[in-house]
């Protein structure tokens, strides 16, 4: 037997050696490997008309310059809708009123499908397959829901000022501001870290969120497991990657610390008051409790997170014009760093008990409906920073058996296919949006109301239509209570690491990035503790 395996290696190692006839099975099953790779179903005669297409990978300009790729699409098309590949998949680009309709309305477009293949890399799902029903989706839906109800909000408030006092004391203890008493922070690791935080006490757990090492090994982990979709993972989702193997490695090292969380808990007889708990409940296992709590990590962190450092970015931002004669390019600021810090001031002041108390301890009073009504500057500013921010393109899949009709066009989004939407073609369209490189929260004000013009579906930063953000309501509070309670505590100005003033936001953003994302160019804030 050795003999014979020996002398079949050999063999193998000598082609020279090998009949023709091996030679033309290689060959042939070469030509097939290439067919398959080359050949893609044709878009229907209903498509959009297609545009660039490289063989076998189609549009890369959709995954190194999607904002120029998705813009330039549509402007050279008559109806502004278009066809593209990623690889074998059929993507049709939707725009203007016709194409916005279809995407946020269709009942046949399925969200969870398109960002699971196209923003996640997930396998994709075949037309009449049950993706719903008591699938995963719908039980991460339920799941989500009920941690998002009022009473568990409200029971929670305090816990989250608690942490965002924590997160203003640690900067203060950094010091290094010399004589002028000041500190220079990072908003996009500082309140990102802080957001992190308060949404693991939401929908993970108390264990980590109490622990800086723990929260700081699990944000580093949650980062890798939310790698996204490369071009290669899109187009060659069968390939193995280095990437894959990362985030599985990640995915496992989280699944270890949540189960030694509940081992404790167990051992001890220990309940939670939060996510996990919940999870446990229902009767997860430890997968499907992973799998949950990182799903509601991503949903509820990766733009929060960003949003809040931007937020205060671009208050300081208007400060500053607000408070320089000629402002930026001749403009002024329009006074929203004030506005909302007066607002702020207000409510600390209504629920002070003694001149003594702290601006903290008087936020920490504040009542869940107070958090949503009472704070009405940070919810304007926070809507122009989230249309100012949010980049890239929203994903739907056609899941129906058949073709969905894209309005009165006489166009279609072919059965099976994927459907995309540019936020760049409503947010910044200086048709509905005026200077839309400008930020300006008054855009938003009665008699000016700029999220009205496009009519239905006419601002989505918060999602619309059928899909609206389910996290809205946390999303919203967690911004007002961090954007507040640092209002409270800091005067803040824009500054670059050497603590040089900085003057502009401008070349800061870049459009084609895929979602919100940090700056390019490191931005910082110098803050002040108010006496």
């Amino acid at each position: 037997m050795a003999m014979a395996m020996a002398s079949f290696i050999q063999a193998l190692l000598s082609p020279s050696t090998w009949p023709t006839s091996v030679y033309v099975l290689l060959l042939t099953l070469l030509g097939y490997g290439i067919i398959g790779l080359v050949r893609r179903d044709p878009f229907p005669s209903k498509a959009p008309p297609l545009v660039e297409s490289i063989p076998i990978l189609g549009a890369l300009r959709f995954f190194t310059a999607r904002g120029q790729f998705l813009s330039q699409s549509r402007d050279v098309s008559p109806s502004g809708q278009f066809a593209f590949y990623a690889g074998k998949k059929q993507i049709i680009g939707l725009s203007g009123p016709d194409g916005r309709r279809a995407f946020f309305e269709s009942r046949d477009l399925d969200f969870a499908a398109g960002y699971a293949v196209l923003f996640n890399a997930q396998p994709a799902v075949k037309p009449g397959d049950p993706f719903h029903g008591d699938g995963a989706s719908s039980k991460l839906l339920r799941y989500i829901h009920k941690l998002l109800k009022r009473e568990f909000l409200s029971h929670r408030l305090s816990v989250y000022v608690r942490d965002s006092r924590e997160a203003m004391e640690d900067i203060v203890a950094r010091g290094g501001g010399g004589d002028t008493g000041s500190v220079v922070m990072d908003p996009f690791e500082d309140m990102y870290r802080l957001i992190y935080r308060l949404t693991m006490r939401t929908v993970g757990c108390d264990e980590i969120a109490a622990d800086p090492d723990q929260l700081r090994t699990t944000l580093s982990l949650f980062e890798a497991i939310d790698s996204g979709a490369t071009a290669p993972r899109v187009i060659f989702p069968w390939l193995p990657s280095l990437a894959q193997a990362q985030q599985l490695w990640s995915g496992y090292r989280m699944y270890r610390i949540l189960e030694r969380i509940v081992a404790d808990r167990r051992r001890e007889g220990r309940r939670g008051d939060d996510g996990l708990q919940e999870l446990l409940d229902q009767g997860e296992d430890m997968i499907g409790i992973v799998e949950s709590i990182v799903a509601s990590l991503f949903a509820g962190l990766v733009n929060s997170g960003i949003n809040a450092a931007w937020l205060l970015c671009f208050l300081a931002h208007d400060r500053h014009l607000s408070r320089t004669p000629e402002g930026a390019g001749g403009r002024r600021g329009s006074g929203w760093y004030d506005r909302v810090r007066s607002e702020v001031d207000a409510v600390v002041a209504r629920h002070r008990l003694s001149d003594d108390e702290t601006a903290a301890d008087a936020l920490a009073r504040v009542t869940l409906a107070e958090w949503e009504t009472e704070f009405p500057s940070i919810d304007l500013a926070l809507r122009e920073t989230i249309r100012f921010t949010i980049t890239g393109c929203g994903f739907r899949q056609n899941l129906s058996n058949g073709d969905v009709p894209i309005g009165d066009s006489g166009e279609v989004i072919p059965r099976g296919a994927f459907a995309v939407y540019h936020f760049d073609d409503l947010l910044m369209n200086p048709k509905y949006y005026p200077e839309p490189e400008r930020w300006d929260p008054n855009r938003y004000l009665p008699g000016r109301e700029d999220d009205k013009k496009a009519g239905a579906h006419g601002y989505i930063g918060w999602g619309s239509g059928r899909h609206p953000c389910l996290g809205m309501r946390f999303a919203k509070m967690e911004m007002a209570i961090t954007a507040a309670v640092f209002v409270a505590y800091f005067d803040f100005e824009l500054c670059d690491e050497e603590r040089r003033d900085m003057s502009s936001l401008a070349g800061l953003f870049d459009r084609n990035k895929h979602s919100a994302s940090k700056p390019e160019k490191k931005v910082y804030l110098r803050v002040k503790p108010r006496v």
